[in-house]
């Protein structure tokens, strides 16, 4: 109470003359001595029997749920994101990349695996694995503090969960705010009209649209029960979406040093890669002259310094 009462004066000593200060310094006086203290025993009490929010949370929310003043720009900002380099800058391109990092964020946050929001005074001694890791080894109930020696300061992150699948429903007096913990859609709005699919499966995870592996299946049983294949295998867009250029296959040994194979088609390329900690190794197959495989390998050396000067910098 004193150190407020102190702060507020000095405060106020910047902007007011001096008649002006005299009025607020006797003010704050009074407040001290007299009707400061009831008020403070109060708030302290209130503070000391609600230890799951803070005395703040409940006006600071009426605030904004109470007012009646239109939420787009008022409360509910306007973005503008930096134009990526080309071809990233692609608005079909741009909103995928978007959907998909939502969505890991919020499948991430749902997990509990989401990495706490810390200030760190002095990143150098405190954002380490050393931190991580006594802060997880603390109690819940005493994790805070052990982040406090290291001078890191957990940041509120209580309404992240208003984010995604959140809305702010209308009432009379105050709004509410409703959330759906199990939603799975998106919805996403082009030339005045709304479109609303679902991008989690029925367990959380991303919907596969692939479709490859189910119709080799289905086809594969159809050679062996004989006769004419289905019109879809017979179609030459079949043919063409199987036309593999661009075949790829991992190493996961770290006892291989590289490794290689043919490309499954005349005119493509066989790329077998070793991801290690300090190189991606590749090597590369085609059949000339169907393909110019130094070409390839140039756009791909490319590329790899991109997505690694990418990652360097983030």
């Amino acid at each position: 109470m004193e150190k407020t009462c102190s702060r507020y004066l000095l405060s106020q000593q910047a902007l007011l003359s001096k008649d002006e200060y005299r009025v607020t310094e006797a003010a704050v006086a009074d407040f001290r001595t007299v009707t400061g203290p009831p008020l403070q025993a109060k708030l302290k009490a209130w503070d000391k029997n609600n230890k799951h929010t803070n005395y703040v949370s409940e006006p600071w929310f009426d605030m904004y749920l109470k007012d009646r003043a239109s939420v787009v720009l008022n409360y509910n900002p306007f973005l503008a994101f930096k134009f990526p380099e080309p071809p990233m800058n692609d608005p079909l391109l741009r909103a995928t990349n978007m959907l998909v990092s939502s969505a890991r964020f919020l499948r991430t946050f749902r997990a509990g695996l989401l990495e706490p929001e810390v200030y760190h005074l002095d990143p150098a001694k405190s954002n380490t694995p050393f931190y991580r890791r006594a802060v997880g080894l603390a109690p819940q109930m005493l994790a805070s503090f052990v982040s406090y020696a290291f001078k890191a300061f957990p940041l509120d992150m209580s309404q992240y969960s208003r984010l995604l699948n959140s809305t702010r429903v209308p009432q009379v007096g105050r709004d509410v705010l409703s959330s759906d913990d199990t939603a799975r859609h998106v919805l996403v709005m082009r030339n005045g009209n709304f479109y609303v699919f679902d991008i989690l499966d029925e367990n959380g995870s991303f919907k596969r649209q692939g479709f490859d592996r189910h119709l080799f299946g289905l086809r594969n049983l159809a050679l062996q029960a004989g006769g004419e294949l289905p019109a879809l295998y017979r179609d030459p867009a079949y043919a063409k979406i199987n036309h593999n250029v661009i075949s790829t296959s991992t190493l996961p040994s770290n006892n291989i040093s590289f490794g290689g194979f043919a490309p499954v088609v005349k005119d493509g390329f066989g790329v077998g890669y070793q991801m290690q900690e300090e190189m991606v190794g590749v090597v590369m197959s085609s059949y000339p002259p169907h393909r110019d495989g130094a070409a390839f390998i140039d756009c791909l050396g490319k590329a790899y310094g991109i997505i690694g000067d990418v990652l360097t910098a983030a």
